[in-house]
């Protein structure tokens, strides 16, 4: 009875289900089917190409591109869903935020690139749309230094349209950077269109009416191909499987075998043990003669100083939102310690020379005979070589890996780049071959490095033969390098140090190194640091009982930690002055160029002094603390390996990098993070079995001992007692970086009129000279941004008003009267330019969001901009609008995953 009672309950439930769905002749989505093309494509297609005029009917545009284009246009007219998703993918219109910075709409991606191929073989394109700037770049750009892009009140016909409060005037002042940041958007095209196709259908009589020009294009296309490696890829996974199965071995034999015999064969098995190797590197055990505590917190906080640079610096302009902060983030003197992360790289060169004297001579226990130059500099080539190896196989199996709107433009310029010139890593010669194709340009500081160690081994044997002569001839040597240096920046006119506002000090407008940044990069450039540390170690080795010989007043400590900061800021803000603009002079740019990186290095030396002698108070007991131990253990492979964090960050970014405080907080925060754990793992699997490897060699080579198999457990064991740099007979320095930013100052290249304004009747005849040329300058000058004040209104709302905004509405009195008067006078004040009503309606979502057919559904438009406005002009509110598509109301409880809401008979076409 139970059965049949639950029967009848069933059959009426789908009875029930039956008429409430499919007999049922009003289908909800029945009015779908009614609207016009016409309708429909306003509402899809990218309102600034009309593909009629500009594609099908330009000739100028290959065959099959236009062939193409008709037949997605066919499409969807009949309601494909390729077809949709081909033009649903392209940015609908200029980026939503402009007044504020906001210059990229990627449309995207991801929809474009799943279309079948069996429908029409896409690709994903972002095109780059500039303001007229003067060409060429000027040489110290400065980015707060404002351009004469248009006309002052007095010298146009439209005075009304520069006056203050416009968008021209407004944008002006923000010109210079519009030398880094272009207008992007993302368009989804067939494959059949060139690059020479999209520059002919882009450049349009629409975009030409707003002022803009054509500057790039990049294109990315989904491959249904089987990867097959190339020959780096190939060894690179060959090398990895068979690093990861002497791992897994290692690790269960480790695991399972208790009692073990630590025969030759045994002990390099355990060599690659990762639980072994993850063990001694997490060990905080320190040793009772550590007298170098404090490097491990320098080491550690020094690269978390060089990954935030590259994280603020590697980022170009229009990943950002709201970018025109970066005019005052990078000018603001508060924000300048994060900026000089190049003094990072000082920072390593100098405990390279601590740890290379200090360490050596310990070794050797200043005996001249127990010194050997040929195994030490080898040793030193393969303690840095086989990870340097492993890094550049990883990077080349990056590109199959990941994908995104980015992926194959930075992929690509990596990838060129090392196939040219990977060779250049190994013999260590990047840095003055061939640098503007350097692979992996933070590797440049390994080259530099290295060839300073070249030149430390000759100082090393004068040292030990004839220690007084061999001090004499280092310091000399800092004298030689320090007057290289400076007449180099004299002659070549280079910038006083690392001025953040000028970018084009480090890449040209091409992206290329610049003339300052190959001088950088040269190793007698940071020569002069290298070996004060190197004399700094030297010292150190002769009086070992420091700690035990000095104790200070705390008043004395006090002021000696003063001198250190004093010395640290001045090295920040010495070249201060530089950054709104001012020019710069050869003489003190000579001056203060090495000079700061002198007092850098004795700023350094005094802080290692006070932490080894006890006198460091606080400060010291921080960078010995233990946890810094396993940290700085990381330091070289976290600083090969996290440009691959960063690659894989940027070039698979889909959205912008917010630019306010605590967006760019947890992004350098997760910067800093994953890095480390990339570094733990890489310096797990390669480093660590390295380092058991030049261990043994050092047995075996430099000490002449054979390997003892109870002495080889017993180390093993005892390991985790010794620093790392004690470990190893070569220095354990391993990491460094590139430099941040070396941008600089300076535009003027009149310094030598300086001379002659001493003179009286010079100064009169350079001014009067002046006055002359500057009343003709304005007469003739041509405004790069002239053209834009000839845009008219109808070309500015097409562009600007949302397409879903009717202008009629102000007639529409179901609208508050005050409502309709706001809105009129929004209007009107955006035909008179007035930045605060473009702000107004630049910050709606244009129309429907690019990305419908693989679910995004919302356009936020920008909320900052909205609500930036001026309450002086109008109090303006921020809302979001939601719309639906009509739905079964209300739902019902049973449903589960379709409701049928069109009748299948007739949309099956």
């Amino acid at each position: 009875m139970a059965q049949l009672n639950f029967l009848a309950i069933f059959v009426f439930f789908i009875l029930n289900s039956c008429h409430y769905y499919s007999c049922n002749d009003e289908y909800l989505w029945q009015p779908l089917l009614n609207i016009s093309d016409n309708v429909f494509a306003k509402a899809i297609l990218p309102h600034y190409i009309d593909f009629n005029h500009d594609i099908i009917d330009n000739h100028n545009i290959s065959q099959q591109c236009r062939m193409d284009i008709h037949r997605s246009l066919l499409a969807f007219n009949q309601r494909k869903t390729w077809s949709f998703k081909l033009f649903n993918s392209w940015a609908q219109s200029l980026p939503s935020g402009l007044m504020i910075g906001t210059f990229t709409d990627y449309g995207d991606y991801d929809q474009c690139l799943s279309i079948d191929h069996t429908d029409i073989i896409s690709k994903y394109c972002f095109v780059d749309l500039s303001l007229p700037m003067p060409n060429p770049m000027p040489d110290h750009h400065n980015i707060v230094k404002k351009f004469p892009v248009i006309p002052t009140t007095n010298n146009t016909n439209r005075p009304d349209l520069v006056s203050n409060g416009t968008i021209f005037y407004d944008l002006s002042h923000l010109s210079p950077l519009f030398y880094y940041i272009f207008i992007r958007m993302g368009i989804c095209i067939p494959y059949s269109c060139s690059d020479t196709d999209i520059h002919h259908f882009i450049e349009n009589k629409g975009i030409q009416e707003t002022g803009l020009t054509f500057h790039s294009s990049t294109c990315t296309i989904k491959s249904n191909e089987k990867w097959i490696p190339n020959l780096p890829q190939t060894a690179a996974l060959i090398i990895l499987t068979i690093l990861f199965a002497i791992t897994i071995w290692a690790a269960i034999y480790d695991r399972l075998v208790m009692k073990k015999s630590y025969s030759i064969t045994e002990t390099i098995l355990l060599w690659f043990s990762p639980i072994q190797n993850a063990a001694k590197l997490i060990s905080v055990k320190t040793s009772k003669h550590d007298d170098l505590a404090c490097l491990h917190g320098i080491r550690f906080l020094t690269l978390v100083w060089i990954i935030i640079g590259h994280t603020l610096e590697w980022n170009p302009m229009n990943l950002f939102r709201q970018s025109f902060l970066m005019q005052s983030r990078l000018s603001s003197l508060g924000h300048q310690p994060l900026f000089k992360a190049h003094y990072s790289v000082d920072t390593f060169f100098y405990l390279s020379g601590l740890l290379t004297s200090y360490v050596t001579f310990k070794y050797t226990q200043n005996d001249y005979r127990k010194f050997r130059y040929i195994p030490y500099t080898f040793l030193r080539y393969l303690r840095l070589t086989p990870q340097l190896i492993a890094f550049m196989l990883l990077l080349s199996l990056l590109p199959p890996l990941y994908d995104g709107p980015l992926w194959s433009t930075y992929m690509n310029n990596v990838m060129d780049k090392c196939s040219l010139t990977w060779w250049h890593n190994i013999l260590y010669l990047q840095n003055v071959i061939d640098v503007q194709n350097i692979c992996a340009l933070h590797t440049w500081y390994l080259a530099a490095d290295m060839q300073l160690h070249y030149m430390s081994v000759i100082l090393i044997g004068m040292l030990l033969r004839y220690p007084k002569r061999g001090m004499l001839v280092t310091k000399c040597l800092i004298l030689v390098c320090i007057c290289i240096s400076g007449l180099t920046v004299f002659i070549q006119k280079h910038p006083p140090g690392g001025i953040v506002t000028i970018k084009n000090d480090f890449l040209d407008e091409f992206g290329r190194p610049s003339e300052f940044l190959k001088f950088f990069y040269q190793p007698w450039n940071h020569a002069n640091v290298f070996f004060i540390g190197f004399i700094f170690g030297a010292k150190l080795h002769e009086r070992s009982d420091w700690n035990r010989m000095v104790s200070m007043k705390t008043s004395s400590k006090l002021l000696c930690w003063l001198l250190a900061f004093s010395g640290y800021l001045f090295c920040i803000y010495s070249t201060a002055p530089w950054l709104y603009g001012r020019p710069y002079d050869p003489f003190w740019s000579a001056i203060l160029y090495p000079l700061n990186r002198t007092i850098w290095a004795l700023v350094l030396t005094l802080i290692i002094w006070l932490c080894i002698t006890n006198n460091g108070l606080f400060i010291g007991n921080i960078l010995s603390w233990k946890v810094f131990r396993p940290l700085s253990r990381m330091t070289y492979s976290v600083y090969l390996t996290h440009v691959l964090v960063f690659y894989v960050a940027l070039g698979s970014r889909r959205n912008l990098i917010d630019m306010r405080m605590t967006a760019i907080l947890s992004l350098l925060t997760s910067s800093i993070v994953i890095s480390y754990l990339f570094g733990f793992i890489f310096t797990v699997l390669v480093e660590s079995p390295l380092i058991h490897f030049l261990d043994y060699l050092k047995n075996y080579w430099l000490i002449n001992q054979p390997l003892n198999s109870e002495e080889t457990k017993v180390n093993n064991n005892n390991d985790n007692d010794e620093t790392d740099e004690k470990k190893l007979n070569i220095p354990e320095y391993d990491v460094n970086e590139r430099q941040i930013q070396l941008i600089l100052n300076s535009e003027s290249k009149t310094n030598d009129l300086y001379g002659c304004c001493r003179i009286m009747s010079g100064k009169i005849l350079f001014v009067f000279l002046g006055c002359l040329f500057c009343f003709d300058l304005i007469a003739a000058i041509d405004y790069p941004w002239q053209p834009l004040l000839k845009i008219s209104n109808n070309t500015l709302a097409k562009a600007i008003l949302p397409r879903y905004l009717n202008l009629n509405l102000i007639n529409d009195y179901h609208l508050s009267s005050k409502c309709r008067m706001d809105i009129h006078r929004a209007i009107n004040a955006l035909y008179e330019r007035k930045t605060w009503s473009y702000k107004l309606f630049d910050s709606w979502a244009r129309s429907i969001p690019s990305g419908m057919m693989v679910g995004t559904f919302a356009d936020l438009g920008d909320f900052d901009q909205c609500i930036s406005i001026d309450p002086s002009h109008i109090i303006s509110k921020y809302c979001i609008m939601d719309l639906s598509i009509a739905m079964p109301k209300p739902v019902p409880l049973h449903l589960k995953t379709h409701v049928q809401v069109l009748n299948d008979n007739e949309t099956q076409n």
